[in-house]
């Protein structure tokens, strides 16, 4: 297929249609509408792109909301470490090595309160 019109497809882009979205609207391939917007040198939308947040920065939204409440120094390291937590017979794992609460606590970042 020839490629559209520069004009056209910087209306889309600048629309803020995604290349995908651009794909389906002709019936092509992807690859071949990143190379029309490279054939034509044409800039990314100006629309910014969604930054993803980071299990650790989901972790702090959550715990900034008071969404975490009730939760154990376990359910808090999960959500914070991911799939660098895992367990198996010999305890709790970070990173493939085995470890104490209190390693994947400092890991997460968690401040476990002193007992009196």
């Amino acid at each position: 297929m020839v490629s559209p019109p520069k004009d056209e497809l910087e209306a889309l882009r600048n629309a803020g249609k995604s290349r995908d979205e651009i794909a389906r609207y002709y019936g092509v391939s992807l690859s071949r509408v990143k190379r029309w917007i490279k054939l034509h040198d044409i800039k990314t939308s100006p629309e910014p792109h969604k930054v993803h947040l980071s299990a650790r920065n989901k972790a702090e939204k959550r715990r900034a909301e008071g969404v975490e409440d009730g939760l154990t120094v376990i359910e808090k390291a999960r959500v914070i470490l991911g799939k660098r937590l895992s367990e198996d017979y010999r305890g709790y794992l970070l990173d493939g090595r085995p470890v104490r609460i209190d390693t994947l606590a400092r890991a997460a970042g968690i401040i476990i309160p002193e007992l009196p």
